[in-house]
């Protein structure tokens, strides 16, 4: 469905999937967060993003989930916040690929580039 550019129903499959508690469920949060941030749908995509991280500590996205929290919280504005979880994303995952572009964010929002 996502691919045939039917987002409604394609975001509620992968919400039913995110339902579970499996590795595609984790997957299915990660890929409806990533859309709803693509549709400009900022608050959607927040939500699934931190239900993926409060649901699946572990998850091997959480990394992206974080960057996707920073990047809906610079869309919507908050900008201190936006700040405050890509310092989480440093902290926790000092390794991760989105390392760089949370350091970048940062130093944006503060004003220092």
């Amino acid at each position: 469905l996502i691919y045939q550019r039917d987002w409604n129903a394609g975001l509620a499959l992968l919400d039913s999937i995110g339902q579970d508690d499996t590795d595609l469920s984790e997957y299915a949060l990660m890929r409806a967060g990533s859309i709803a941030l693509e549709r400009a749908d900022f608050a959607l995509g927040a939500r699934y993003f931190d239900e993926l991280i409060r649901r699946f500590p572990e998850t091997i996205y959480a990394d992206r989930a974080l960057w996707g929290l920073a990047a809906a919280s610079r869309a919507n504005g908050d900008h201190q916040t936006a700040i405050e979880i890509c310092n989480q994303l440093l902290a926790r995952y000092p390794n991760s690929i989105y390392v760089p572009r949370a350091r970048i964010l940062i130093r944006t929002l503060r004003g220092d580039s």
